[in-house]
């Protein structure tokens, strides 16, 4: 900081001492005053006031960028506050990391532009992620995949809203080491929790990820209320235990279980206690439901498509859909978009909660199907074939990934993660020779948290405004980013 402004301070009592004192020599003044002197106590502290608070305007580095002006950024890291400007111009090399705002105001802005030849990185904080959907170098979901996740022979996936939580289980029977694997942070890492050795059969995730159910045939129906790190089984009394599907709503609190040859069971209070419905045994196959869990849809081998309203106190069969291959079923968050398969192939769709139904494009076979929470992507595992995945509804589907014994897929709320994990011995295949980890594929946003960010270079520059709830939007930008 510049100390010219003290410099001139003492510069100026100096002369007004040397003048005071030479009036008092030359008699200056009249008879009765008394000899002036300079004043030992000033009034006014400032001259002496050794460390001013206020910085100069000849400051180069202004710790807060929000009141103006640009901030050269020349270490390797920076903490940027809200509506900051930063230009990377580092001086050592590396790659130069920019952290968000941990609590800007909706509608702040952080703008960075790159200088220097350094790589640089927006680091978000927890619970942070940037939609992308505006910027250069944007990943589409299906594009490009990537393997996360151990070994398995994978039968069935679900992902939360955001797809930062993402579980998938394995059946022992069919082909499988009989576990569940629970990833918080969008696959980098992986976690087994719950039972070992079971007949896993399905897995249902709250949309913020934080509670679960799970289903395995003649093993139990398992609750989980801390993201999956611990189970207990909920197993409703006087059931046959061939379970093979569940659904939980956004809450917890209701749960909905398909016993084949039994009932239709649902539970207000998360597995508490349970209630049988939908009159009769029947072979329930699959379940899916609304968020809030009063829309629901159900499917069932031999019989036809069910659909309640009243979550699942009464159910109504929809005409004209008698099968026997009934398999899978996915709803939107809404429930008024369903989508229902048969194991070879046929897919119905439904716009109005289950009252009306038209076929959609499909693949030869599915074997678990899965839906956004606004019901316009769809993605469908089918063995042999590549994963169809649609993005208008099921109007049309285009085949993205290696054609695979492909069993399980899953669906990020927001339509943005892809989850999919391949079975062969399940299929027919040999067990090793075709299982292995899982695939993911993303798009249009960032990961949430530290695990997320956007990576830039020279010239690059993009400005980002928080809108709320931990999101950033693109503002604009200018060049060819990786997004992470």
């Amino acid at each position: 900081m510049s100390r010219k402004p003290f410099k001139a301070r003492l510069t100026w009592l100096a002369a007004t001492t040397v003048c005071a004192l030479a009036l008092s020599a030359c008699g200056g003044g009249s008879d009765d005053d008394a000899p002036i002197v300079a004043d030992p106590t000033p009034t006014d502290p400032t001259p002496t006031d050794p460390t001013p608070t206020d910085p100069t305007p000849t400051d180069p580095t202004p710790t807060d960028p929000g009141t103006g002006g640009v901030v050269t950024v020349t270490t390797l890291s920076q903490q940027m506050a809200a509506n900051g400007d930063y230009l990377v111009n580092a001086s050592t090399a590396g790659t130069v990391d920019l952290t968000l705002p941990a609590s800007p105001a909706v509608g702040s802005t952080v703008k960075v532009t790159g200088q220097s030849a350094n790589d640089w990185r927006i680091v978000q904080n927890a619970g942070q992620y940037v939609v992308t959907t505006s910027l250069g170098g944007n990943p589409i979901p299906g594009a490009a995949w990537s393997t996360v996740g151990p070994n398995d022979g994978w039968y069935f996936a679900d992902a939360s809203a955001d797809g930062s939580t993402l579980a998938a289980v394995s059946n022992r029977v069919l082909g499988g080491s009989g576990l569940i694997h629970v990833s918080r942070d969008r696959g980098v890492t992986w976690n087994q929790v719950g039972p070992t050795g079971l007949n896993w059969s399905a897995i249902d995730v709250t949309p913020d990820g934080s509670r679960m159910i799970a289903t395995a045939a003649f093993g139990g129906v398992y609750y989980s209320a801390d993201a999956g790190q611990t189970w207990t089984n909920v197993q409703p009394a006087g059931s046959t235990q061939f379970w093979l599907d569940a659904a939980i709503s956004a809450d917890g609190s209701m749960l909905v279980a398909a016993d084949r040859g039994g009932f239709i069971y649902t539970s207000t209070d998360s597995g508490a206690t349970w209630t049988a419905r939908g009159g009769v045994a029947r072979n329930w196959e699959a379940v899916a439901g609304s968020d809030d869990g009063q829309r629901l849809v159900a499917v069932a081998s031999g019989d036809s498509v069910y659909t309640s309203s009243d979550a699942g106190v009464t159910w109504t069969a929809v005409p004209g859909t008698t099968s026997t291959m009934w398999y899978r079923a996915a709803s939107s968050a809404d429930g008024m978009e369903m989508v229902v398969a048969e194991k070879g192939g046929l897919v119905l769709r439904s716009i109005d909660g289950g009252a009306n139904w038209t076929q959609i494009a499909g693949p030869a076979a599915v074997n678990q199907l899965s839906m956004s929470a606004d019901g316009q992507v769809i993605a469908i595992a089918s063995e042999g074939d590549e994963i169809q995945l649609s993005t208008d509804g099921g109007a049309t589907f285009n085949p993205v990934e290696t054609a695979r014994a492909w069993r399980a897929v899953a669906v990020s709320g927001d339509g943005n993660v892809v989850l999919a994990g391949n079975n062969a011995a399940e299929v027919g295949g040999a067990n090793t020779a075709d299982d292995g980890p899982l695939h993911l594929t993303f798009g249009n946003r960032t990961a949430a948290g530290a695990n997320g960010g956007i990576v830039g270079g020279q010239g690059d520059m993009v400005e980002l405004e928080y809108v709320g709830n931990g999101r950033f939007n693109v503002r604009s930008s200018s060049g060819d980013f990786t997004v992470n």
